[in-house]
């Protein structure tokens, strides 16, 4: 059995707490996060006119399939593509929200309320599944004191309201009203339309790269600059901030920030709830009073999460479970616990409030947590780093110093895209440690490994990649972003003259093979 081991950490979607290294610390009072931050090219969004007219919308609506939109009893779900671009871009008779379209759900008043959701759950699925492995869907709002929505300045209770909300939540409560529940947040229709539409054009600004190329999308909006941050956590386990994401069940205080020291637990699944008749999963730590690290697998989110409260976790952690798993999730499930068979079970937990907070982790994160590994991102290790690396085999120390405060880090799973073919190419990537295969039409064209370098083409040219690039493995990669590309190799001729030589190695193997 493995060793319990106890991480002082912040859980922060928003604010950063001092987690201290000793078995008690004080907790720092509550402030609202800072928002913006957002690079350049990050990821796009795109509004309803992009979505329903062109034709790469429409390939990446056909690997995402089904959609829909509505609760209970009203509800309306889109199989194809050509009716779902007629949804989104009318909005209304004769759009899919009338039973005077040829789809038959009555979405009443929806209109451009129900088009503006679908179009916000369309910018969900495309950046989770070709851009980044946290997506849109964590990101939230903060600071909406004196924001206007429909023309109307916000009132100090609906402000309250929507400050910490992720933008799928603001998703699933247009969905609920959709559906004939009542409007979330206290708003009126025209503002909750308004407040979509202002998140699906999050990243829908046109922007002249490093190069002066135009690219079409990618630039944070005003708003998301002012009034959206992505959520995180800290802790004295590992060097810097990693990426969370959300539950859909669980209770959120203020800003969804809570503390305090982590115990792993193990799977944590209640007796019956994976076949019925297993055991109980044996706690590997007491988190009374804790926060427990909950590995994924076995059953249900919601399930892992009351049966942690019952043990008297005062918050609750899941990680990924699977090798490479470094896709985040949002954690749903009921609230209170329901019986969701199969499997069909006994259990006393059934029937729980959850009272706790929860949120989900990469498994990177998780094993960081779970085993006080010295962090990936920690100074002097990652100099060494790159030290070990052809790329910087000239540089001084303090030059590596200098290079690796440049650099951001980012951990993809197996068969992750990294990079897609087409799609704006924004930043040089490094890879620190396992492999990544290169395909052109399907078509494997080469792999990558460690020390090896992509997307350096794409950012110097202000051109969309000309292959796509998956994570053949656990992935990690040392990023620049590409509007800092140019400067970085300016500033350093010995890393610019490597790379023109890998550029022409590249240049002659593949010609020795026409």
């Amino acid at each position: 059995m493995r060793e319990a081991r106890g991480w002082r950490l912040a859980l922060l979607l928003g604010v950063l707490l001092v987690a201290a290294a000793s078995s008690s610390f004080t907790r720092a009072a509550v402030s609202p996060p800072s928002p913006g931050g957002f690079a350049d090219g990050a990821f796009c969004t795109y509004g309803k006119g992009y979505l329903s007219n062109s034709p790469q919308a429409a390939q990446l609506i056909q690997g995402g399939l089904p959609f829909s939109v509505g609760a209970s009893p009203n509800t309306y779900t889109w199989t194809a593509v050509a009716a779902l671009q007629q949804a989104v871009g009318t909005g209304g008779s004769p759009g899919a929200f009338s039973t005077s379209a040829t789809n038959p759900t009555d979405m009443g008043t929806g209109g451009n309320l129900g088009s503006q959701t679908l179009a916000e759950s369309l910018n969900l699925n495309f950046s989770e599944r070709v851009v980044t492995p946290t997506g849109f869907q964590p990101l939230s709002l903060v600071d909406m004191e004196g924001v206007k929505l429909g023309g109307v300045r916000l009132t100090s209770a609906q402000a309250s309201a929507l400050n910490g909300q992720a933008a799928v939540q603001v998703r699933e409560a247009a969905n609920l009203a959709l559906g004939g529940g009542a409007l979330p947040y206290g708003l009126s229709f025209g503002q909750l339309t308004d407040l979509i539409g202002l998140l699906n054009s999050s990243f829908s600004e046109p922007y002249k790269d490093a190069n002066g190329v135009d690219q079409p999308c990618g630039r944070p909006s005003k708003f998301t600059q002012a009034h959206v941050y992505q959520p995180y956590v800290t802790s004295n386990a590992f060097a810097g901030r990693r990426p969370v994401s959300i539950s859909l069940f669980a209770p959120k205080p203020p800003y969804d920030t809570f503390a305090g020291e982590v115990v792993h637990v193990g799977r944590g699944c209640p007796a019956g709830s994976i076949t019925g008749s297993n055991p109980e999963d044996a706690y590997l730590g007491d988190p009374t009073g804790k926060i427990a690290l909950i590995e994924r697998g076995g059953c249900r989110f919601d399930y892992k999460v009351a049966q942690a409260q019952l043990k008297g976790a005062a918050a609750a952690i899941v990680y990924n479970s699977s090798a490479g798993g470094e896709a985040l999730v949002g954690l749903g499930g009921n609230n209170p616990v329901v019986l969701v068979p199969p499997p069909t079970f006994t259990w006393s937990g059934l029937g729980t409030t959850v009272t706790i907070p929860a949120v989900f982790v990469q498994r990177s994160t998780g094993l960081l947590l779970r085993d006080g590994t010295a962090p990936v991102t920690d100074g002097d290790a990652v100099v060494a780093q790159l030290a070990d690396l052809a790329l910087f085999a000239d540089l001084s120390w303090p030059e590596l110093e200098a290079v690796a405060h440049t650099f951001e880090e980012e951990v993809f799973g197996a068969g992750q895209p990294v990079l897609r073919r087409g799609l704006s190419g924004s930043a040089l990537y490094i890879v620190l440690e396992g492999g990544a295969t290169v395909l052109v039409d399907g078509t494997e064209r080469g792999r990558l490994g460690r020390g090896d370098f992509f997307g350096e083409i794409s950012v110097l040219l202000g051109e969309p990649p000309s292959a796509d690039v998956h994570a053949e493995t656990l992935l990690r990669c040392l990023v620049i972003p590409g509007a800092k590309v140019e400067a970085f190799l300016l500033e350093r001729p010995p890393v610019m003259l490597r790379l023109l030589k890998a550029e022409a190695r590249r240049v002659r193997e593949a010609d020795r093979w026409r």
